[in-house]
């Protein structure tokens, strides 16, 4: 999660990877990642990025509000002590 100039970002993973994000922030997205400042911040090297599909992504808040229904999160429970959920508008 980084917030750069005003707007939220968000690093996702898609764990079928058979389909890459190409909105927004993709690694497609030249005039995204068009700020060094953005790339160092988030410690995102565009090139490697585009040659070597994880699964990961960087998505924008609202392409993710827009294109998505719903987003699915693991962790360890025994890190945190609370959950906390949040229901579409």
């Amino acid at each position: 999660v980084g917030e750069f100039k005003g707007k939220r970002l968000l690093m996702l993973k898609n764990p079928w990877s058979s389909l890459r994000w190409r909105g927004r922030f993709s690694p497609e997205d030249e005039e995204s990642w068009s700020d060094e400042s953005l790339r160092q911040m988030l410690h995102y090297d565009q090139l490697t990025s585009v040659d070597y599909d994880r699964g990961l992504f960087w998505i924008d808040f609202e392409s993710l509000v827009r294109y998505f229904d719903s987003v699915c999160l693991n962790w360890n429970p025994a890190l945190f002590r609370h959950s906390y959920s949040v229901h579409g508008e």
